[in-house]
């Protein structure tokens, strides 16, 4: 049976100020292609560092979620062998708040599906969520 590692990275706890915003959808895209990179190289310190600046979550959490990540990851590339690159897969809009944007991170022998959530309050757009986990069906729908 193949491993599925699920994470969620949500906004927990108390909220911290934002402070860089990303502008565009434009660049939405590449955060997301940064982290998603970071992420295929087990880089979760780096990875969170990157996306802080425009999230809205508290340090305590950030640090349980990259602790937790590093864990989950280091299990993940056991069973699944070393990270092969990182595969754009889509955008999906959902109104004028909400983006998207879908990678594949590929191992050996599975892959793992990675999600940048984006939300405009405004007018600059802000991470809301990132997730990754082990269902690729969902891949499909892009």
């Amino acid at each position: 049976m193949i491993l599925r590692v699920y994470i969620a990275i949500l906004l927990l706890g108390v909220a911290t100020k934002v402070t860089a915003s990303v502008p565009d959808l434009k660049g939405t895209k590449e955060l997301c292609h940064s982290s998603a990179k970071l992420f295929e190289k087990g880089k979760m310190k780096d990875l969170a560092d990157t996306l802080v600046p425009h999230w809205p979550i508290n340090q305590e959490e950030i640090n349980k979620l990259v602790h937790q990540g590093i864990s989950q990851f280091e299990l993940f590339t056991f069973r699944s062998g070393s990270a092969l690159g990182t595969e754009f897969i889509g955008t999906r809009k959902a109104g004028s708040s909400f983006v998207m944007h879908t990678y594949a991170i590929k191992f050996e022998y599975h892959a793992m599906r990675y999600n940048c959530i984006f939300y405009k309050p405004k007018n600059e757009w802000v991470v809301n969520t990132i997730n990754w986990d082990g269902k690729l069906e969902p891949l499909f729908n892009q």
